[in-house]
């Protein structure tokens, strides 16, 4: 955006003076504004600079994570612009600012947050925190802006509480949830550290019903299937508690990848308290599972995790609170009506594996567990590429080769011959076989039968599904992100679509 363009824009919001008319640009209509501008401000127009001081309030608005209404998430990169909208600010309207002393107050709690999540506080650093309580207890505002001193005394009072509470290792963190199953079978307290910090988990099981079953028992009584079932008769409250400072919007890779393409309104941001809440939950179901101490059956996903509720404390003075939900949690409404639907099926066959296997892939990113969606997207690419194989190759041979039975030092003969092409057919090779890889079986076919395909770009997108197959099958834990694993299925969707045409079977 040019410096003019910028400028008509901020006489128009000026003039209008209407909030939610800042509130409804974007966050890069803010930062093309802004960078149109910030080499020039102050402007000599007065105008121009009162346009320009509620064009920077606002905009710094936009981009603090402690504005009300608070966002969900908020990057680092939302840091770095507000910091530099606060700079203005403070450029503008100097000394006497009634705006900008607020906002300085939330970029030190910022830089806190940023500091101190979910951080065990030593001696090291207690020279820090004073020097933060410092600065906060240094701000101030005119006394002329007398609306605005009650919102100032209120957000500094919570900042030093924080603070203070930090230096006397008395701030906690309260983290309530629930899971629609039992975790315990009955009311427990576990205590443990994590991370060097202390937690607190307390579980306590609802019985809801055994509706599985016809049986009923005494009020005094709970009934439910032995075993694995997919039927569950209780919900179970979980209340963590934890000594120290967590950034309730602090932005981190999302647990959750929906394939789907009506889905795409999951934000791929995924909010670091329901993070680090399912990280405790999950590391709890398998230390029970690995101790022989009675839990769910079922493994628990990210989307088991309604919502949370949120509390910051100083022993008992709570500094802040906040609900929310899931924020990878869809909810579809239906009107109830009598319509029902019907199909008629010729004839009902076995789904092919290679299409099972993907679906497999779909359910376990969509419930968040990546590794095992990864291991199904890998054998679902694997029988893709032998049923192409089994459908386009008719010489018995070539087909019992790339079963199985491959030379194996066909590779090195063929190097051989490239770099030496007098020595082709002269080395007498050990008369031993290998199971042929992928690459080998698409390199082979593709020269074979001369389809119009390329194979550079087969592989490379079979390589897209496969870097990590080895670790994962062989056993080494890896941490799989979601964007690595939305590549490996956008090259198994391109693979299904190059090589679809010639399946037979």
């Amino acid at each position: 955006m040019n410096i003019l363009n910028a400028k008509h824009k901020l006489f128009e919001l000026s003039e209008q003076n209407i909030r939610e008319k800042y509130e409804n640009l974007s966050e890069d209509e803010y930062k093309a504004i802004f960078y149109s501008i910030r080499n020039h401000i102050p402007f000599k127009d007065k105008i121009l600079n009162i346009s320009v001081k509620k064009f920077l309030y606002y905009g710094s608005i936009k981009f603090d994570k402690f504005s009300i209404p608070s966002p969900i998430v908020s990057t680092e990169d939302n840091f770095i612009n507000f910091k530099l909208f606060l700079s203005a600010l403070w450029l503008m309207e100097g000394k006497e600012s009634g705006n900008a002393p607020i906002q300085e107050i939330h970029k030190l709690k910022w830089e806190i947050y940023n500091r101190f999540n979910f951080k065990d506080i030593k001696e090291d650093d207690y020279v820090e925190l004073n020097k933060y309580l410092n600065r906060l207890n240094l701000l101030s505002i005119p006394d002329f802006y007398k609306e605005k001193i009650v919102e100032f005394d209120e957000q500094k009072q919570k900042l030093s509480l924080l603070i203070l509470g930090m230096l006397s290792n008395t701030l906690l963190t309260k983290i309530n949830t629930r899971l629609p199953y039992k975790f315990a079978n009955k009311r427990t307290l576990i205590s443990f550290e994590m991370y060097d910090v202390n937690v607190e988990v307390e579980i306590i099981p609802h019985y809801l019903g055994c509706n599985d079953s016809f049986l009923q028992v005494d009020l005094n009584s709970t009934m439910e299937s032995y075993g694995a079932s997919r039927w569950q008769n209780f919900i179970s409250e979980i209340n963590i508690t934890l000594k120290g400072l967590v950034d309730d919007s602090r932005s981190v890779p999302s647990l959750m990848l929906i394939t789907s393409k009506d889905d795409d309104c999951i934000d791929e941001n995924w909010n670091y308290l329901f993070d680090i809440t399912y990280r405790i939950i999950e590391n709890l179901w398998w230390h029970f599972k690995e101790n022989n101490i009675a839990t769910s059956n079922w493994t628990p996903v990210p989307k088991d995790i309604p919502f949370i509720e949120f509390s910051q404390w100083n022993r008992e003075t709570q500094i802040e609170f906040k609900l929310m939900s899931n924020p990878c949690n869809v909810y579809r409404i239906s009107n109830n009506n009598v319509e029902f639907e019907k199909y008629s099926i010729k004839n009902l066959e076995e789904v092919k594996w290679n299409t099972k296997s993907y679906l497999y892939a779909q359910i376990y990113s969509e419930i968040g567990q990546y590794k095992e969606a990864l291991f199904w997207l890998n054998v679902a690419t694997e029988s893709l590429i032998d049923g192409f194989i089994n459908s386009v190759i008719t010489d018995k041979k070539l087909l019992y080769e790339l079963s199985g039975n491959v030379s194996s030092f066909e590779s090195a003969e063929s190097i051989l011959s490239q770099q030496f092409p007098e020595m082709k057919g002269k080395v007498k090779w050990p008369n031993s076989t290998k199971h042929p890889s992928v690459y080998f079986k698409i390199n082979k076919v593709i020269k074979e039968c001369k389809f119009p395909l390329s194979e550079k770009e087969i592989l490379s997108k079979y390589n897209n599904i496969n870097s990590e197959r080895n670790k994962l099958f062989h056993g080494v834990p890896l941490d799989i992100q979601a964007s690595k694993l939305k590549k490996a299925f956008d090259a198994y969707e391109w693979l299904v679509t190059k090589i679809s045409p010639y399946l037979t079977i």
